[in-house]
């Protein structure tokens, strides 16, 4: 749904994109989603956060079932083409582990507890819209919004 998103609202300038990790309730901090999600910000630290990103929700299976174990990450890294030397050191180091703990803590401090979620916001005003696959009802989430963001 993305490319709808730039398309209808960011390209437009309606809106932005701002993407929070939201990490499965009940996961420790070593646990599979956090990992994932340092991942992905090292994948970042490289220019391909998206392209990892979209691997990543191609092959999720659930909190610590496996799917996202450290060396399924790297192999994930290596299908973007990352240089695995840096991301290696960013990943091993865990660079991004505070990155990830702030961004959840974002998002239970926003009751957000399903993905996909969008949040709206403008000024003090916020609105979610939880599991939508709809453009149309994120669209009119948007313009009822004044400045919305």
């Amino acid at each position: 749904m993305e490319p709808q998103i730039q398309q209808q609202l960011i390209d437009t300038g309606k809106a932005k994109l701002v993407y929070n990790h939201r990490i499965i309730v009940g996961a420790s901090p070593n646990g599979e989603s956090f990992r994932a999600a340092e991942a992905s910000e090292c994948a970042g630290d490289q220019g391909k956060f998206w392209q990892y990103h979209d691997i990543l929700y191609q092959n999720q299976t659930g909190e610590n079932v496996g799917a996202y174990a450290d060396v399924k990450l790297k192999g994930f890294a290596q299908q973007a083409g990352l240089d695995m030397t840096t991301f290696n050191a960013c990943f091993d180091g865990r660079k991004h582990q505070a990155t990830g703990e702030a961004s959840d803590a974002l998002g239970k401090s926003w009751n957000i507890y399903a993905t996909p979620t969008i949040v709206i916001t403008a000024g003090n005003q916020r609105a979610q819209i939880k599991n939508s696959l709809d453009i149309s009802e994120i669209v009119q989430t948007v313009n009822q919004f004044s400045g919305a963001q």
